[in-house]
């Protein structure tokens, strides 16, 4: 809810259903004697004014209060979001590491026995020349 007072004495509240006037009960100046009834008057009044000007203000505060503490749980949801998201950043950060460094070991490790492969095929071609030659030798006794 939120009251305005306008320079010109007219109070509106306003509240989630709309804008209303707002009247305030004039000042009873019933009881004052004497010549300083117009003096009492203007005194209460302004007093009145006051009040009303407090009023609004603590309406407007209260108003204030409730935007500031949503926007502060927006804001406060938010940054736990991003903090979440951050972490998990970090976590795939460490985690491509570790893979590149497993990736680049398991390359090592294919290449040495790519190579241990390769010399096997080599001794195993000249086996089989030498298996073929006895062969051919024992055929020819």
């Amino acid at each position: 809810i939120v009251a305005i007072k306008y320079k010109d004495g007219v109070s509106m509240a306003s509240d989630m259903g709309g804008v209303y006037p707002v009247t305030a009960p004039e000042p009873a100046v019933g009881g004052y004697e004497g010549g300083g009834d117009v003096e009492k008057s203007n005194h209460f009044g302004k007093l009145q004014d006051l009040i009303e000007q407090y009023e609004s203000e603590e309406l407007r505060l209260e108003s204030l209060t409730a935007k500031q503490k949503k926007a502060m749980g927006a804001f406060l949801g938010s940054y736990d979001r991003f903090r979440v998201v951050q972490d998990k950043a970090i976590q795939l950060r460490n985690l491509l590491g570790e893979t590149e460094s497993e990736m680049a070991a398991c390359e090592a490790e294919t290449f040495k026995l790519g190579a241990a492969s390769r010399e096997a095929d080599a001794e195993m071609a000249d086996s089989q020349q030498m298996l073929q030659a006895t062969a051919e030798k024992i055929g020819s006794l």
